[in-house]
This record gives structure tokens, sequence and C-alpha cells, in this order.
């Protein structure tokens, strides 16, 4: 979505900057994973942040347009770290839960299906 900026020599370099981005973050969320997805609305929501804070003579938009604009902003701004931080999370999680399945055969016999168990959660667990 662009912001209603007035269309002058003076912006155009704006709006080319503007769209160059929005396309490269679309093309980052469409091939990418959920990391540089969060990464992306970061950024986008980020340089929306300083676009409309600070730009209060330049954008032409009512002032309860900018403040809802600026709300919903740092939102996703929370948002996007909230699940930046649980990503961060989910690799020791799962090494968690490796490690519990590793103690919960620990009373198995020393077989080979022991062996092969063990073997297979430490290869994944050592990645």
């Amino acid at each position: 979505m662009l912001p209603l900026i007035l269309f002058c020599d003076f912006y155009d370099n704006l709006t080319y900057f503007y769209l160059c981005y929005e396309f490269s973050v679309k093309m980052a969320i469409m091939k990418s994973g959920s990391k540089e997805l969060l990464e992306a609305v970061s950024r986008h929501c980020y340089n929306q942040l300083t676009l409309y804070r600070f730009n209060t003579t330049t954008l032409q938009v009512s002032d309860k347009y900018r403040e809802g604009r600026l709300t919903a902003l740092e939102y996703l701004t929370e948002l996007s770290y909230y699940y930046m931080e649980e990503e961060k999370s989910i690799e020791e999680k799962f090494k968690e839960q490796i490690i519990k399945q590793l103690k919960l055969h620990s009373c198995l016999d020393d077989t080979e299906y022991k062996r092969g168990l063990y073997d297979a959660l430490n290869e994944v667990l050592s990645l």
C-alpha cells in the first residue's frame, strides 16, 4: 500500500525508492522461511514508522489516519519481534524433546534397537 504523496519532482525519487522497497519485501516474503518473513515485516514496519512519524508536512494524510497507521505499525513491530523470539526458542525446544526421548529410552537393554534409536537421535542432536 503506497502512502498518499504529492507527486512532484521532489517526490519522484522517494516514490521510486518506496516502490522498489515494497517489491523487495514482497519477494522476500514469497520465497523465504519464517525468519526471513519476520525480518522483512520488521524492516518494512520500521521504515513505515519513520515515514509516518517524521514526515508530518510532506505526507498528505489526516492526523487520525497517521495515528491509526502508527498504532498498527507499532503493533506489527512488536508482533514480529515476539515471533522472532519464539523462533529462536524453537531450536532449543526441539533439542530438549530429543534429550527427553534419550532419557525415556535409557532404561532399555543394550540391543541393536536401542543403538539404532540412540544413533538416529544423537545424529539429529549434533546438527
